[in-house]
């Protein structure tokens, strides 16, 4: 073997474990950055294209390390924007853990967006979207109920019919 090669192998391979370093270790750097970013990984409490009455619970399932509040932006006929800081993450918030509920009646129904957004210390932030519509009952409308034979006062022989002012007045067109 010749003197050059005996300084040329080493120096090959010190130049190529420095070039796989120099590649593998921002790459797996990378990784491990994109894998500590939060997450929202789903929603308890609805699901898409869910039809929802009444008061409900809804919370968004969150991933991460130091997660400084989750955002619900609510759009639809009627929006809303809440903020929670802690966990459980709950569209209008909790009480020692025990959810406050949405009333979904004091909203009018129709079609709707849940988008959550979670954001971390890091400043790194990510977002899930739900749709979903409201589908309260309608409130009974009310209608003049025809008279009853105790509205009515008996007619006489003789006489014309008569009864209360009320029934005369719903029965007004």
């Amino acid at each position: 073997m010749h003197r050059s090669n005996r300084i040329i192998y080493p120096l090959s391979f010190i130049f190529v474990i420095g070039l796989l370093i120099a590649l593998v270790i921002p790459l797996a750097t990378q990784r491990t950055q994109a894998a500590a970013s939060p997450s929202v990984t789903g929603f308890t409490g609805v699901q898409a294209s869910q039809s929802l009455a009444g008061r409900v619970n809804i919370q968004a399932q969150v991933t991460g390390q130091s997660i400084t509040q989750v955002v619900f932006k609510l759009s639809g006929p009627k929006s809303n924007i809440q903020t929670e800081k802690t966990a459980p993450y709950t569209f209008f918030g909790d009480v020692n853990g025990v959810p406050n509920g949405w009333d979904t009646s004091s909203y009018p129904n129709g079609s709707y967006t849940l988008k959550a957004t979670v954001s971390d210390t890091a400043g790194l932030s990510s977002s899930k979207s739900i749709l979903f519509k409201i589908a309260n009952a309608s409130a009974p409308q009310p209608n003049a109920a025809a008279p009853t034979s105790a509205d009515v006062a008996p007619a006489r022989s003789g006489s014309t019919p008569s009864a209360p002012a009320s029934v005369f007045a719903a029965m007004k067109p």
